[in-house]
């Protein structure tokens, strides 16, 4: 199961298909950033769908190769 978990999760970073990711989440789930420059905790699952839709959208996301 975590191995699936993992799994997901870097499929998600690495296609920027980041649905399978949010879809990890609980309904009141939080996704944090502390070692970001800008430090960041969004709650909710709806609050980290639509962090993750604007990411999809970002000019940075589709430049940079990961």
């Amino acid at each position: 199961m975590i191995q699936g978990i993992v799994e997901t999760i870097r499929k998600s970073f690495q296609t920027r298909d980041y649905k399978p990711f949010v879809d990890l989440f609980t309904e009141n789930g939080a996704y944090e950033t502390p070692f970001a420059v800008e430090n960041k905790r969004i709650e909710g699952l709806p609050a980290i769908g639509k962090h993750f839709a604007k990411k999809i959208e970002s000019p940075i996301n589709k430049a940079l190769k990961i």
